[in-house]
């Protein structure tokens, strides 16, 4: 390549036809009991840490779901939709943010000004640390649920979309009395009925998270 742009020159490319060569370095697998193992826990206090780190500043928590959906295509390009009932139907959206993000410099409170004593002082911050590490846990572990159900939800709505052409399909080769037609019906209530199984789950644990959001919300005020 040129090292200047007033060099001019070109430029030549070796394309090769055959896959590129391996490495021989063999990855041991990790056996199924390690994974299996609990993390082992903090090694320090989270009310101690600001004494070598300074003040708490920023707090930044975000999850996402470790499983991927499937394959198949939701639509296909051209595909005339039709809006009814059933695809019209959606989850709530939440008011958690995906990505929890608080200043915790904003606003110093005064406890002693409240007529709380030193010892009272240092056992609200320390329990308020706690109960702010621990409704971030739980805000975590829910938004990682309701990841993985909107996995499951899209899913659903593919496997829908499928059945529903295979179902008019056959509609057209053997009637609407046929055994396979029917089966093909069975088959597309069970996933209407599962859909909203999910959608109601989602719900709930919408309004879970939103709720714990707001218990955090009220903590980290303690939490300097």
């Amino acid at each position: 390549m040129p090292q200047q742009p007033e060099i001019a020159g070109d430029v030549t490319w070796t394309i090769s036809s055959n896959n590129p060569p391996r490495p021989e370095t063999v990855v041991p697998i990790i056996n199924t009991i390690e994974e299996m193992k609990p993390l082992p826990p903090l090694p320090f206090n989270p009310s101690e840490r600001p004494i070598n780190t300074g003040a708490f500043v920023f707090s930044l928590n975000t999850s996402t779901s470790k499983t991927a959906g499937s394959g198949k295509k939701l639509f296909e390009v051209g595909q005339i939709l039709e809006f009814t009932e059933e695809t019209q139907q959606t989850v709530t959206t939440k008011k958690t943010p995906n990505i929890i993000d608080l200043q915790q410099n904003t606003n110093i409170l005064d406890l002693d000004d409240v007529g709380l004593t030193t010892e009272e002082i240092v056992e609200i911050s320390e329990d308020a640390r706690t109960k702010f590490n621990f409704l971030t846990d739980q805000i975590n572990a829910l938004t990682a649920d309701i990841n993985f159900l909107k996995i499951e939800i899209s899913d659903n709505q593919k496997s829908l979309n499928e059945i529903v052409k295979i179902k008019n399909a056959a509609i057209l080769i053997y009637g609407g009395e046929n055994q396979i037609v029917q089966r093909l019906i069975l088959k597309e209530e069970s996933l209407f009925m599962k859909k909203d199984e999910l959608i109601a789950q989602v719900d709930a644990k919408n309004i879970e998270v939103d709720s714990k959001y707001n218990e955090l919300q009220t903590v980290r005020e303690l939490v300097r």
